[in-house]
């Protein structure tokens, strides 16, 4: 029986488990493989049961003088072990003995740099899925992110050259083909498949992949509250701890709106404090369902939430607090179905709140995007998770 692992080795939260997850679950379902996982972690919301062939990933090393800001994909690679020989090294061993371990066909990876590169020159077929962002195009130095400033060329040059000195390095210890730049281990590969639409994609490509558009995979414990009852806007939020974490909730609470809040994280142990006969509180992540006769959607700006929210047709208030999600921010904003504040700053005032809230709430051009996206977005031209499954399957075959 062929066999197929699937792994992820960076990033956080259910953004990137529970997508990969569903596509395990729907390879299995439709082919003759065997489906093995190796994750950084697994969620507390995702029962482990269905993990029938799980491996721990090998750790991620961090840097030892780390990028603190980091404006591109060198620096995000810098910061996660790409700045050490020792680091490479070690982390291609483990890769390579899992590989040893499970011997695939397949390798298919989710913001997997390490792994990847580890089955560089081995008799393995390569996907790399993903939103985008951790999937670069071709070039060097290493084309910018959209929307963010970048880096100074020469600056980024002399950090990719060394880089690229030791992967080159550690490949040849390896035996494993040498690379000309440091986008050559992401593009030479068998499928990059991308779960998301040109819209959103987190940089600017002349050669375009293969877009599948968003595939909404949730774990099944879900919470399905209703609406508290009464008047009012309805709102549904999904918040994460940030420094305008109360400032927010204050907003939220002042009895003007139904609201239902999704706190998770340590936000938990302050939302749960504002809870009222016009705020429900839920600790689950709750199912948007549920919600989806709201009239406003406030998020982190997760690229799966932005999607689910637009699959509603609701404007969205977005809190952004890295990169990445900036960057989804910016790109939802530039089609005019949301406001962003800025929260990686100085915290947020009560009054950026009140009059995003306002406008969100009054001025109907943002439903009006929203609804046009939706509707330009044929699911046959971006298929999702399906289509996905069948072209992964045709290595197996």
């Amino acid at each position: 029986m062929k066999r197929i692992l699937l792994t992820w080795e960076l990033g956080s939260g259910l953004g990137h488990v529970a997508p990969l997850t569903g596509l395990g679950r729907q390879l299995e379902k439709t082919l003759e493989a065997s489906v093995w996982y190796s994750f950084q972690s697994l969620h507390e919301q995702l029962p482990l049961e269905q993990f029938r062939r799980m491996l721990q990933a090998p750790p991620v090393q961090s840097a030892r003088n780390p990028i603190g800001r980091p404006n591109g994909f060198s620096d995000m690679l810098h910061n996660v072990g790409f700045d050490s020989v020792g680091h490479l090294r070690g982390a291609i061993r483990a890769w390579r003995d899992i590989y040893a371990l499970v011997q695939p066909d397949v390798l298919v990876c989710e913001f997997s740099p390490m792994s990847l590169l580890a089955s560089r020159g081995l008799p393995v077929a390569r996907v790399q899925i993903g939103t985008g962002w951790h999937v670069p195009p071709p070039g060097a130095p290493v084309p910018a992110y959209r929307h963010l400033p970048g880096h100074d060329l020469e600056q980024q040059r002399t950090l990719e050259d060394a880089m690229l000195e030791r992967v080159n390095r550690v490949l040849t210890e390896f035996g494993a083909p040498a690379m000309s730049s440091l986008t050559d281990f992401f593009q030479d590969v068998d499928l990059i498949a991308l779960s998301t639409t040109p819209d959103f994609d987190h940089f600017d490509r002349t050669k375009p992949p293969r877009y599948m558009g968003h595939s909404s995979a949730r774990p099944g414990t879900l919470a399905h509250p209703s609406w508290p009852p009464g008047d009012g806007p309805r709102i549904f939020a999904y918040l994460k701890p940030f420094q305008g974490l109360n400032t927010l909730l204050k907003q939220l609470s002042s009895g003007r709106y139904l609201v239902i809040i999704h706190a998770a994280e340590q936000a938990w142990d302050t939302a749960r404090h504002f809870a009222s006969r016009k705020v429900t509180v839920s600790r689950p992540p709750v199912a948007l369902d549920s919600v989806a006769d709201a009239d406003l959607v406030i998020s982190h700006a997760g690229h799966g939430l932005i999607h689910e929210t637009l699959a509603l047709e609701l404007p969205m208030l977005l809190l952004p607090l890295h990169r990445e999600q900036q960057v989804n921010a910016a790109n939802a904003h530039e089609i005019g179905v949301a406001l962003v504040i800025e929260c990686t700053g100085q915290p947020p005032a009560a009054e950026a709140f009140e009059a995003a809230l306002g406008r969100l709430l009054g001025e109907a051009q943002f439903r009006q995007a929203a609804r046009a996206f939706r509707r330009s977005h044929d699911p046959a031209t971006y298929p999702g998770l399906t289509a996905l499954s069948d072209a992964i399957g045709k290595f197996v075959e």
